[in-house]
C-alpha cells in the first residue's frame, strides 16, 4: 500500500509542540528530540498502514482510531483512502523532573 497524505489538525500540532517544549524544559534536548522523532516515525507507519490503530469511535462518516506509540502518548486519527488526519496527541500525566 502506498503512503497516504498526512494532515495535522492545529490542535495536534500545538500539543506536539507543547510536549516537545515540556521535555526540553524538564528533561533534556536529547529526550525532546527522541520524542519528536518517535512521533514522526509512528506517523510514517500510520500513513503506510492506517488500519493498524484500535477503533475508538465510529460515525456514519468516519472511523476514529487510536494508535499507542509510547506509554505516555497516543495518536488519535481517522483516515480515508488517500489521507490520514491526525486529530490529536493524547498524553498521560507528566511529572516534573526535579532540576534542583
Amino acid at each position: 500500500m502506498a503512503q497516504l497524505v498526512v494532515t495535522w489538525s492545529v490542535k495536534a500540532l500545538r500539543h506536539l509542540d507543547e510536549k516537545a517544549l515540556w521535555y526540553l524544559a524538564n528533561r533534556n534536548e536529547t529526550f525532546a528530540k527522541t520524542f519528536a522523532e518517535d512521533v514522526r516515525d509512528c506517523i510514517e507507519i500510520l500513513s503506510a498502514q492506517p488500519s493498524i490503530g484500535v477503533i475508538r469511535k465510529q460515525t456514519p462518516r468516519y472511523t476514529y482510531r487510536i494508535f499507542h506509540n509510547h506509554p505516555q502518548c497516543s495518536i488519535y486519527y481517522w483516515h480515508t483512502s488517500s489521507e490520514v488526519h491526525i486529530i490529536d496527541l493524547l498524553f498521560t500525566r507528566m511529572q516534573r523532573h526535579d532540576l534542583d
